[in-house]
Order: structure tokens, then sequence, then C-alpha cells
């Protein structure tokens, strides 16, 4: 454990290299070193894991599980992934990851059940995840194409061992280098087996990534791809075309209209909009991935897609004293003037969405 300076005045834990504390200023020249205490946290690890590991600090708190960063006897960081009380983990899909046996898939140490808790002990990787480095701005072209490369395989080996993610977000994709960049995805808590080409399942789900008829709970491995396209179109645009709009605003936007890809340039907005099809039959998928890398200068998309983003609408939609005329326009406004909307909603006035085309 890390041996640190108590300050006597006002408690703070500096490291040894403080001349001073660096709350209060006290000096610390006389002050002897001490361990470091505990993690304070109300956490506590079930009684399988906690002869053998013991809490660093907490990296996050859901409402399914909270994750541990802990450490075993030989000094080995893990992730503890502790499930709230009566959870129980999915032993088929978990069984099905650690006989994939990739880097792609973040590697999986044990899991079981313990004290009325499901947990699961994966490996740390320090560098984090993919969200930090999506904050700070797009990624240049070079880094993008790296990452449809890796989640692209990615999710391919998922769907040759019948899983899908369903949860496939910046917070799930794992940094296991970055020059070359190499991915890893995480977070299985929601993953299905899909024992079919669609299933019905739990509408659980990261809304601003899902695909429109995951809200039905009817998923396939189209669903991965559509969040594999929202995340492309986030990393090059440097935003996430719904930021800001709420999860009402959001749900109508998602079921009603087309995605706004034109923050991208060719040839990544083609990907992007095959990825974003609305009808999951259309949809691009590992073949058509795979087409797009390789620089396939005959790969289309649907004819029911050839409209463009640029189309607006003929008749706009005025709501709160504002004209709308694209989808995109519509949904800020509602977002402003929700109460009016919610009104226009309920009377049915906002359902027809062929008057205002946003592609």
């Amino acid at each position: 454990m890390a041996r640190v300076r108590i300050c006597p005045t006002c408690g703070r834990e500096n490291t040894l290299a403080d001349i001073r504390c660096a709350q209060c200023g006290v000096s610390l020249a006389h002050v002897s070193s001490t361990e470091a205490a505990p993690p304070r946290t109300l956490v506590q690890l079930p009684s399988a894991l906690a002869g053998r590991y013991r809490i660093t600090r907490q990296l996050s708190a859901g409402g399914e599980a909270d994750l541990l960063l802990v450490e075993a006897a030989d000094g080995q960081r893990c992730v503890a992934k502790i499930y709230r009380y009566g959870i129980q983990v999915k032993t088929e899909v978990l069984d099905r990851l650690k006989r994939a046996g990739s880097d792609a898939v973040a590697r999986l140490l044990e899991y079981g059940q313990s004290d009325g808790h499901g947990y699961e002990v994966l490996e740390y990787l320090p560098e984090g995840s993919l969200r930090p480095r999506l904050a700070a701005g797009p990624l240049a072209e070079e880094q993008a194409r790296a990452l449809v490369v890796e989640l692209s395989a990615a999710l391919a080996l998922l769907h040759e061992h019948d899983i899908l993610h369903r949860d496939l977000k910046p917070e799930n994709v794992l940094i296991r280098q970055w020059q070359p960049l190499r991915i890893t995805l995480t977070d299985f808590g929601i993953a299905s087996v899909a024992e079919a080409t669609q299933h019905f399942t739990t509408v659980a789900r990261t809304l601003h990534y899902a695909a429109p008829e995951a809200a039905t709970g009817v998923i396939g491995r189209a669903t991965d791809y559509w969040s594999l396209g929202m995340l492309v179109l986030e990393a090059l645009s440097g935003r996430h075309p719904f930021a800001g709009l709420s999860d009402a605003v959001l749900s109508y936007q998602l079921v009603t209209q087309p995605v706004d890809c034109r923050g991208v340039a060719e040839p990544w907005r083609m990907l992007c909009r095959g990825l974003l099809l609305r009808n999951p039959k259309q949809r691009w998928g590992r073949v058509e991935v795979e087409r797009w890398l390789a620089g396939d200068a005959s790969l289309q998309l649907p004819v029911e897609d050839s409209l463009t983003t640029e189309s607006q609408a003929q008749r706009p939609y005025r709501l709160g004293g504002v004209e709308c005329r694209t989808a995109r326009e519509l949904a800020v406004q509602m977002a402003k003037q929700w109460e009016v909307a919610s009104k226009d909603l309920g009377r049915g006035f906002i359902t027809n969405p062929q008057p205002i085309i946003d592609f």
C-alpha cells in the first residue's frame, strides 16, 4: 500500500514529495509517513472475492452494478463488476465470451454468484474508454478508419458466437493501445444470445445509441450496426447528432426521421447513412462495411434512401411562433417548447413525418 504524509492540521493525505499540505499549506517537513487509509466506499466485495481482492477505488456506480478497481494479493489490478442484489449474471453469454478468446473482448477472469450478488472480474485496461477522447473533439480520418476496422471486427466476432452486444457506446469501447489503435469491447450486462435473426427482448438500452426498432424490443445483428453508425458519426463530427435533446424528443426523432449526417463529408457520409438506415433489413452490416473499407465503388445505398439531407419541407411546421423546415429544427424547438409540443402531440398534430424531410 502506498505511503503518505497526513497533514496534522487538516488531515489531508499528501504524497511523500509534498513539502507543504496541498490543502492548507502547513509544512510537512517533520511529519512522518504512514500507510494510506483504505478507500472510502460503502460498496463491499462479496465473500467469494473479499478474501482474494481489496478495493482500490470505485470506478462507477450504475443502476445495474458497481464497477470497482481491485487488486489481488500478487499486485495484479482487475475490474470487479458487482451486480445489484438479486441480479443473476448471464452465464450463457459469459461462457460464449470466454470461448471467443479474443483481445477484441475484455478478458473475463472469473464470474459467479455470492451473497446474493452476481459478479464478474475482468482485466483492467489503464487507458480507459473512448469517451474522454471523443469529448476532446473529432477524430482524424486515419484514427476514425482504424476505429471502424476495429469495431467492425469486434462485432463480427460477437455475432459469429451468436452474441448481440445491444449497448455499444463510447463508454463500452476500451482502448487497449493507441498506436496502432486496438480496442476492446466491454459491459455485456444486457447482451443477448441471438437464437434467430431477430428476437424479442427487454427494451433496456442507452437511448442515444439505440436503433429505432430497439424501442419495440425486437432486435437483431442490425441493431449493433446502428450503434456503430451513431458512434462513428459522433467520432467524425465531434458531436452526437442528438446532443441536447430530451429523451422524449429523441425518441420521437428516432421513430419518425432519419439521422442527420450532413456534419461529415464523403465517403464517410455514405458509411454513416448506410449504418443508420432505419429499416433493419436494409441497414448496412458486416459485408457492406468491409466493401466500404475496401473502396468498392459499386457500393450503393438503397433506393428508398435516395433523398438527401439537404431536402427541406415544402410546408414548415409552426411551433411556439417558430417555423421549422427540417426534422432537426422541429426537434430542437420541441425541446425548447415542450409544453406546447406535448399538446400538439396529444392532439395528433405532430404525427406524420412526411411534410418534413431530413436525411
